[in-house]
């Protein structure tokens, strides 16, 4: 057989050899924003080789009203909803940063206080954008 270069079970091969030249490409890269979209891409194939999963404790210090945003616990999952649009089911990729269903070029991050609630949800766009609102009576 063959040596691997990266020591991971077979199943994760391909992701962490993905993982692995988007961290070479992205240390290298001098242009900020391809550097972005390395890095955007890294956090979708990290996410993968690492997945997570929270407790319906930490769900819920996530649920609340953002402005048009809506996180909420239902049968034992994290959902968004933006207005009256589809719901996403909200699968953790760590430090507070979120996949929002099958959207590839959008995620949710959440903001903390100094106590550690959460006050303000954070969209994500995969072009840099960002844009934030306060959560709902905090």
């Amino acid at each position: 057989g063959v040596i691997p270069h990266i020591p991971v079970p077979a199943e994760q091969a391909l992701d962490a050899a993905h993982a692995d030249a988007l961290r070479k490409l992205s240390e290298a890269e001098q242009d900020e924003r391809i550097k972005a979209y390395y890095e955007w891409a890294l956090q979708e194939v990290d996410g993968r080789l690492r997945p997570m999963k929270l407790t319906r404790k930490q769900m819920e210090t996530y649920t609340g009203s953002f402005g048009p945003r809506r996180v909420f616990v239902e049968d034992g999952e994290l959902w968004y909803r933006r207005e009256d649009g589809p719901r996403y089911r909200l699968v953790p990729m760590g430090n507070d940063l979120f996949r929002v269903g099958d959207l590839d070029n959008f995620r949710l991050s959440f903001g903390h206080d100094a106590r550690g609630r959460v006050t303000k949800a954070i969209g994500l766009y995969d072009d840099g954008h960002r844009d934030e609102n306060a959560k709902d009576g905090g």
